[in-house]
């Protein structure tokens, strides 16, 4: 049985990318099942809601929602292959395998925090630039 302590490295880089999970009152553990169905959800519906905002703005508004919206959708795709690899590494009974399987998953997830990073940079970029005043 896979204990808390060979997850805890890998748990604490999903919260670190995906969102913070902050707890303010004591409440049970959950299991990273759990965390990561509620993150799914959570980005699910920033996606449904910058995508119905897009649709909303007018001119070239609608490009930072957009690009939120496309953000929020690949960060439900990055979870579902960090539950994919988790999942793996839960039924791995040799302790070696475990230890390499948890190497893999910090580089993953250190690729998909470097994808979102640029993403958000991306839509950081668009909303500077419609801050700048028009030169007549």
């Amino acid at each position: 049985m896979t204990t808390l302590t060979h997850r805890l490295p890998v748990a604490a880089a999903l919260l670190v990318v995906m969102a913070s999970h902050t707890i303010a009152t004591q409440q049970p553990k959950q299991s990273y099942q759990e965390i990561i169905q509620t993150k799914l959800l959570r980005f699910t519906k920033y996606a449904d809601d910058f995508y119905r905002q897009g649709r909303a703005a007018g001119g070239n508004q609608w490009k930072a929602p957009s690009y939120l919206h496309d953000t929020a959708i690949d960060a439900c795709g990055y979870l579902l292959a960090v539950r994919a690899l988790l999942e793996i590494h839960d039924q791995l009974s040799c302790r070696e395998d475990r230890g390499n399987a948890s190497l893999i998953i910090a580089r993953e997830l250190r690729y998909y925090s470097q994808r979102l990073d640029v993403d958000m940079k991306k839509v950081n970029l668009d909303l500077s630039s419609a801050k700048l005043r028009a030169v007549a």
